[in-house]
């Protein structure tokens, strides 16, 4: 037993451990892969198998995170440091604004919490912006599109400085 492989079964052996005495106690044992080709493997193994971003999106106020897996995702696909996605063009964002799928405001930072933000559009509405990567390049008095988004993936401040 080498390398990977012997700290695989290892870690599958602990995990069948902990699953036969944690049962009176009601706690199960999952464990968390960095990869969805780690999880396949180990899921020959063990049943309760979860990549890292499955786990987290599975928590309350996971939002930053989700940020930071993503970040380090896109920084794995060889994309190098890169922490955002590319910018649309700017034929795409007067199209997407022309249309009604984007709005156009004003990116205000908030005081409480550097990964959050507000977007006034026009005098009457006001949009929430909570992460890093929603949030993207912007910074306080931007200019900024922004597209809404589905009404389960809203979010509400979480006064963290």
């Amino acid at each position: 037993m080498g390398g990977r492989e012997g700290l695989e079964r290892s870690l599958v052996l602990c995990a069948n451990y902990f699953e036969t005495h944690w049962t009176d106690e009601n706690i199960v044992p999952v464990i968390i892969c960095s990869t969805e080709d780690a999880k396949q493997g180990m899921k020959e193994s063990f049943q309760r198998v979860l990549t890292l971003k499955e786990y987290v999106e599975g928590m309350d106020n996971n939002a930053e995170l989700l940020d930071k897996i993503s970040a380090y995702e896109h920084e794995m696909e060889g994309q190098g440091r890169m922490m955002f996605p590319e910018h649309l063009s700017y034929e795409q964002i007067q199209s997407g604004i022309k249309s009604g799928k984007y709005k156009k405001g004003n990116f205000q930072v908030s005081r409480e919490n550097y990964t959050e933000a507000l977007v006034h559009i026009g005098d009457e509405n006001t949009w929430f912006i909570q992460g890093r990567l929603n949030c993207n390049r912007a910074v306080n008095g931007d200019i900024v599109a922004v597209e809404l988004l589905p009404k389960e993936q809203w979010s509400f401040p979480q006064k963290i400085i």
